[in-house]
């Protein structure tokens, strides 16, 4: 239905905090560049208080992938520290005025030591789950009827409306904060009470010193209300009014550059038993009742019910399921008035199926409280006490982080490469969008500069010249001779005729490499070492000419091949790639290891995965013929047997890192090797013979220059360092600082 359509975005706070539970006094880590320029993650009134932000999505699926993109990319990126899980705070330190301010040197830490002086510090990082809301112009449309910014304007004050009146319900439903650790409590012993419904949002939460009535007759008196409290010095700004919602203006990402309003719900705690802090259908629900709200009739929202909404919403936040006020100022239970709301809704044309579901999870948590999120944290803190219980959930989601730190939710379909570079922007804060799933095309913007990626590493940086030299390899073995970069010896042939001529006049049995001339990931490639027959070498021929026009028959240099990934003047990243393998148990089969091997989640058929799932074809078969082998063949324990001969990860080889281990005169190399085709992102495949001995004559050979080289394996490799490449190209292309 068009009513069901929205644009929604997430904010979420968290605390920093060591593996002991105490909040930490670090600046904000500098990996993720300028507070002020990162446009997803912040800091929020502590420099340890961290903020996420994620874009606008026109579904909550899609905001709340990105928020759990945002926990694993900050969470991963933490120097021993983790996200504190919990709206109250950590150990906090014994004098209030040690928790640093955050600071932005400018009148934002002012106004943060204004609001320290006035409410403490203690009770300023008290955290929690912001929820952004519009409708899209489609369901504006059936709301209003029109798009008048007036009409729009009253319809989401209406919405300001109910949700202040029913914020008790969304407080008994989301409530998560009953517990607090004894360094919390201020100098009068305040909190002066154990267990809460939800602390943040009682009275000794993050709330105005009084509860302030507003003029709710129109949007114009509601603003002129909330200036005259600014201009009475109640208090500084619109922001210090601290409300369960806010009608709010902004520019959306969804929306392009209009200037549209929206409501700003803030009364969701973080939820320690989700590893985002809330959970996804709650979020569901509160829309849900949104929608509801809008199409009800609006109402006077007077200083008496105003009065009533603060009381109930107190008495749920202290107690749970207790005695509040209806509108008849007859004292009823929470239940009760409850479900006769839910009722209601429930009878709305489109709640069936999964909306069903969600009313009838509500309606189970008012009719037993030990259902309820804040009862269940309740218990759980009894047995194991506030540190540790929420310690423990913070190790298991850093853990969770690291399972699945390769992938990107809603961005899986992309190839991994091009999900480490989003990665990338995400951490740096760059404003991005997705131009074409299909091709990996994306658009990166950071303040004015605009750039146009394609699979992670096709950029503006390197010419379109560029990549045609470096997409042939003849062309490229050319240009390296003529710059002194060492190359196998060979020749180009275009027939296998010619390629037999070659053979009777020059190779003759001696080992060589058979390779098409424009193609990537090794397709098409035979290794020919000593004792292989005229017939294989034909049959290698032809392979080759399958795929090009163009065949290269080449020495074969003895050594160990190494990528060399060059970005800018630098190599960034080394690896020795291992031809598909498997290594016996002295029991399995060949292919029943292979089945094994394939069923890590870090491998995939496609580019989903650090790794390609190795293959039981033709190929493979043939390969294990030529050594003796099988797919039947059982293996020694510990014994390694090789499905290919080329060394691609692409066809299910492993990936080594020895960035740290290679001779620097083969860095050197490899750069000057990528400068000679003017190449600014490249990856050189090197032959060496001993990586720790210096580049000499006869130690090396340079075999291929890539234009378009694959980063997730140096961000994944199967073994050695994580290598943050995507960092790298932004810098590249952005001159950011690391």
């Amino acid at each position: 239905m068009e009513i069901l359509k929205g644009e929604f975005a997430l904010e979420r706070e968290n605390i920093r905090v060591d593996s002991n539970g105490y909040m930490v006094d670090t600046e904000h880590p500098k990996i993720f560049g300028s507070k002020n320029d990162n446009i997803y993650i912040k800091t929020d009134f502590a420099e340890s208080q961290i903020e996420l932000i994620t874009p606008v999505f026109k579904s909550i699926e899609g905001a709340y992938n990105f928020m759990d993109n945002l926990q694993k990319i900050v969470s991963l990126n933490l120097d021993n520290e983790y996200l504190w899980v919990q709206s109250n705070p950590p150990i906090l330190p014994l004098d209030e005025n040690d928790i640093t301010i955050a600071q932005y040197g400018d009148e934002r830490t002012d106004y943060r030591e204004y609001l320290a002086k006035k409410y403490g510090t203690r009770k300023s990082v008290l955290s929690g789950m912001h929820f952004n809301f519009s409708f899209q112009r489609s369901a504006l449309k059936s709301l209003c009827k029109t798009l008048d910014h007036d009409k729009v304007l009253a319809l989401y004050l209406k919405l300001n409306k109910y949700i202040t009146k029913y914020n008790w319900l969304f407080v008994y439903l989301t409530g998560a904060s009953p517990k607090f650790h004894e360094s919390f409590k201020d100098k009068q012993g305040k909190p002066n009470r154990d267990t809460f419904f939800s602390c943040r949002n009682s009275e000794y939460g993050y709330k105005n010193l009084k509860d302030y009535i507003l003029d709710y007759t129109s949007v114009e008196n509601y603003t002129n209300s909330i200036n005259k409290l600014i201009e009475q010095g109640e208090i500084a700004k619109a922001s210090e009014l601290y409300m369960p919602a806010r009608l709010k203006e902004g520019y959306r990402i969804c929306n392009g550059d209009s200037k549209v309003p929206y409501i700003e719900l803030r009364f969701i705690d973080l939820n320690p038993l989700y590893p985002l802090g809330v959970n996804k259908n709650d979020l569901h629900l509160i829309h849900l009742m949104l929608v509801y709200f809008a199409m009800q009739d609006d109402f006077n929202f007077d200083e008496e019910m105003q009065r009533r909404a603060y009381h109930n919403r107190n008495q749920v936040a202290l107690y749970g399921n207790v005695n509040i006020l209806n509108d008849r100022n007859i004292t009823v239970k929470v239940e009760e008035e409850a479900l006769k709301l839910i009722r209601l809704v429930e009878k709305l044309g489109f709640v069936e199926g999964f909306y069903k579901d969600i009313l009838q999870d509500a309606k189970h948590k008012l009719q037993d409280v030990t259902e309820t999120y804040s009862y269940i944290i309740a218990a759980g803190v009894e047995r194991k006490g506030f540190i540790n219980y929420h310690m423990q959930k913070a190790k298991l989601y850093l853990d969770r982080a690291k399972r699945t730190e390769f992938t990107l939710k809603g961005y899986e379909h992309l190839q991994l490469s091009t999900q480490c570079l989003l990665g990338s922007i995400i951490k740096k804060g760059l404003n991005y969008r997705i131009l074409d799933h299909a091709q990996n095309f994306i658009y990166v913007e950071n303040n004015g500069h605009e750039e146009y990626i394609k699979e992670a590493t096709r950029t503006s940086a390197d010419s379109y010249s560029t990549v045609l030299v470096m997409e042939n390899k003849h062309v490229t073995k050319f240009v390296l001779n003529k710059n002194d970069v060492k190359t196998p010896k060979g020749v180009a042939i275009e027939s296998v005729g010619e390629g037999i001529e070659y053979y009777y006049d020059e190779v003759k049995g001696m080992p060589v490499v058979v390779k098409p001339n424009n193609t990537n990931f090794g397709v098409g490639i035979n290794i020919l070492n000593i004792g292989y027959s005229f017939e294989d070498y034909k049959m290698a021929l032809e392979t080759a000419f399958l795929e090009d026009s163009v065949v290269l028959v080449e020495e074969f240099i003895t050594g160990k091949e190494y990528r060399f990934l060059v970005i800018g003047d630098n190599v960034e990243g080394v690896l020795h790639r291992r031809g598909a393998n498997v290594i016996g148990d002295g029991e399995s089969t060949i292919r029943e290891l292979v089945a094994m091997k394939n069923d890590n989640p870090l491998r995939s058929t496609g580019y989903q995965a650090p790794f390609i799932e190795i293959q039981c074809g033709e190929f493979e078969s043939e390969f294990l013929r030529k050594q003796g082998f099988s797919f039947g063949t059982v293996p020694r324990a510990k014994e390694r047997i090789f499905l290919r001969g080329n060394s691609n990860v692409s066809t299910g080889g492993d990936a080594l890192d020895f960035t740290d281990d290679v001779h620097d005169s083969f860095k050197q190399l490899a750069v000057k090797a990528a400068k000679s085709v003017n190449a600014k992102i490249c990856g050189v495949d090197i032959i060496i013979g001993d990586i720790s001995e210096p580049a000499g004559e006869s130690n090396h050979a340079v075999i291929e220059l890539n234009f378009n080289p694959a980063i997730d394996m140096h961000c994944f490799p199967t073994e050695g360092k994580k290598r943050s490449v995507g960092d790298k190209v932004l810098k590249l292309l952005f001159d950011k600082e690391d």
